[in-house]
């Protein structure tokens, strides 16, 4: 904080009419597989501070990898200087104020991660391999463990002043078997919490499991047929989709199919889906975005009605309306704030997973999508390959390749019709399995 309010008061005296500087610390451990090895373990830590500054409507950015009062100095001289240089957006509606009230959130910080030790990481990373290698047919492409402790505090001109700080500890197994010259396509688990160590054991069965099912798979056939999307392959489809639709900023620059459409049923009545900054023991939890407005809990979309979207400040004042404490730097202090989920949650139906697939047969079971970033968010236009897949059969999941999904991700939305009850989590990414009724599959 002593670091960021430094560099606010600095780009006030060179002239900025606006100041806003962002400062970190993060530091961890991580012990990595690749290849059924052990491969490197490590620790790691990163400081820095960037800095955006306005000076008659004009927006200028800077940041530097070193804490030190020398290295900020020039930061902030850069971003004058830069700001000077740009173009005026006439448009620009002022940094954020300071609020009286922030959320209290919970679970974001456990000191037994902030302690977690290099050995540690190479004994949990150890066990992670030898569960996922019971079987000698599976093999371990890439794994690991690491543990993370992020530090931040947000200072800006008009008297915002936010710091603190949150801890992280993942796992990972990407996993492929072979049997008499056939390899399977990639699976993977991945658990990651606030609080607590991931539960390595069953994590590493699960991606050795999820592979060994891959065995013998047939070319699949071509039709319309219901299609359930696993947590994994849900987020990959809705991350490059409904989500960009959802952004305040596509929103207002005509790029979002659902502009306008507040009040309409934009989805099925099954589909429920908030962001939650507030989330106990969200990914993506703390009482204040990366440019200090508090967190919040947003609706979206209500028994697939649109309720809303979401905003930061910027975005927000362009279009009268609220920021909704979406506002999150992708590479912290290297960038500037753009819209983004924090915990984008989509609510449970009452639907086991057993029931889900028994009432599918016939249909397929996707676990992941290749070549979803080349949807089309603006019109919901994809084609992607549905790997791993399973045929549902009267003997049960039969593993099938060479497939693909097409269709209207907006469409789709209206034929989900059935959804889980149990979620699980994908980065920042929170769902259930949902079944549509009806999608193209394409065998190639």
């Amino acid at each position: 904080m002593e670091y960021a309010s430094i560099a606010v008061r600095k780009a006030v005296q060179l002239g900025a009419d606006d100041a806003e500087a962002y400062a970190s610390i993060s530091r961890g451990v991580e012990a990595s597989i690749k290849n059924n090895n052990l491969d490197t373990s490590t620790s790691f830590e990163e400081e820095g501070l960037g800095i955006r500054v306005v000076v008659d409507k004009r927006v200028g950015f800077a940041y530097t990898s070193a804490l030190s009062i020398e290295s900020i100095i020039d930061a902030v001289e850069r971003a004058v200087k830069i700001a000077r240089a740009s173009e005026p957006d006439p448009q620009w509606p002022g940094l954020p104020e300071p609020r009286d009230q922030y959320p209290e959130v919970r679970n974001t910080f456990d000191p037994s991660i902030a302690s977690f030790t290099i050995d540690k990481a190479v004994e949990k990373a150890s066990e992670l391999l030898r569960y996922a290698r019971e079987d000698d047919r599976v093999n371990v492409v890439w794994g690991g463990v690491e543990t993370l402790v992020e530090e931040k505090a947000i200072a800006n001109s008009n008297g915002v002043y936010k710091a603190g700080k949150g801890t992280f500890a993942s796992a990972f197994v990407e996993t492929v078997a072979n049997e008499a010259g056939e390899a399977t396509p990639s699976c993977y688990s991945l658990e990651e919490r606030r609080i607590g160590l991931p539960s390595i054991e069953p994590l590493a069965r699960e991606a050795a499991e999820e592979a060994l099912r891959s065995l013998g798979a047939h070319r699949g056939e071509s039709g319309v047929k219901p299609v359930i999307l696993t947590e994994k392959a849900l987020f990959m489809l809705i991350n490059f989709s409904l989500l960009q639709a959802v952004k305040g900023d596509n929103v207002a620059r005509g790029r979002s199919p659902y502009a306008g459409k507040i009040g309409e049923q934009v989805a099925s009545s099954n589909l429920n889906i908030m962001d939650d900054g507030t989330m106990k023991g969200g990914l993506g939890t703390w009482s204040f975005d990366d440019e200090g407005v508090p967190t919040a809990r947003s609706i979206i979309i209500e028994e697939g009605i649109l309720r809303g979207f979401l905003y930061d400040s910027y975005w927000a004042a362009r279009s009268g309306a609220k920021p909704t404490g979406n506002s999150w730097r992708r590479s912290g202090y290297l960038s500037l704030p753009t819209i983004t989920m924090s915990n984008l949650i989509i609510s449970p139906g009452d639907a086991t997973q057993d029931e889900i697939i028994s009432e599918s047969r016939g249909g397929i079971l996707v676990d992941g999508l290749q070549g979803a970033h080349s949807t089309n968010p603006e019109t919901g236009e994809f084609s992607v390959v549905a790997t791993p897949a399973w045929l549902i059969s009267e003997e049960g999941l039969k593993p099938v390749r060479g497939l693909m999904l097409a269709g209207n991700v907006y469409e789709l939305l209206h034929s989900i019709d059935m959804v889980g009850r149990s979620i699980r989590s994908i980065s920042r990414f929170y769902a259930p399995w949902v079944r549509f009724s009806s999608m193209r599959v394409v065998s190639k």
